[in-house]
């Protein structure tokens, strides 16, 4: 075991344990808010709010994810490096899948909306995420400080794309109303 990172990573338990509680309790107000709404989820038209849902579930468990990794006791630094490549991998990976979707035409989506929340920011992270990752893979844990703003800016914009679930199913159910009228 490395004891200078079993110190590094000690000094984090707080951080971490909120962020997890955090993004764990905001996974389940997802969940219900999407339950409470799945008839809508099944609608072609409601891509816009699928999509949403399925950003911000993928970052809730990310940072669920990240947090549970360093959370575990006598972790290595190789361990920690890995779980950030592979979240990081995931991340990217939705990432490509939306600008593919984009691409296509799949997604009707406000530019500015889509910058901020599907590119700018998650491809931010990702790096982040992947830097940390190789310098833990090379044994040092002197840059955990860039998993602060990998984990608040995930969670930003899980919550922005939560609330844009929640306004686009809104409208959506507006619209629903209306036609039956």
């Amino acid at each position: 075991m490395n004891t200078a990172f079993a110190q590094a990573i000690e000094r984090w338990h707080d951080f971490f344990l909120l962020a997890g509680g955090a993004s764990a309790t905001l996974v389940g107000l997802l969940f219900i808010a999407a339950s409470l709404h799945v008839e809508i989820f099944g609608n072609e038209t409601a891509s816009r709010a699928r999509l949403a849902a399925t950003q911000a579930l993928t970052n809730f468990f990310i940072v669920l994810s990240l947090s549970l990794v360093f959370l575990v006791p006598d972790q290595s630094p190789q361990a920690g490096g890995v779980t950030l490549i592979i979240l990081a991998l995931i991340g990217l990976g939705r990432l490509a899948l939306i600008a593919i979707q984009q691409l296509r035409g799949k997604m009707a989506v406000r530019p500015s909306s889509l910058l901020l929340y599907y590119y700018i920011l998650p491809l931010g992270y990702n790096v982040s995420m992947l830097y940390v990752a190789a310098t833990l893979l090379a044994g040092n844990a002197g840059e955990m400080g860039w998993l602060v703003w990998v984990i608040i800016s995930v969670l930003i914009n899980a919550t922005g794309t939560a609330w844009s679930m929640m306004t686009q199913l809104s409208i959506f159910r507006r619209d629903s109303n209306t036609s039956k009228a």
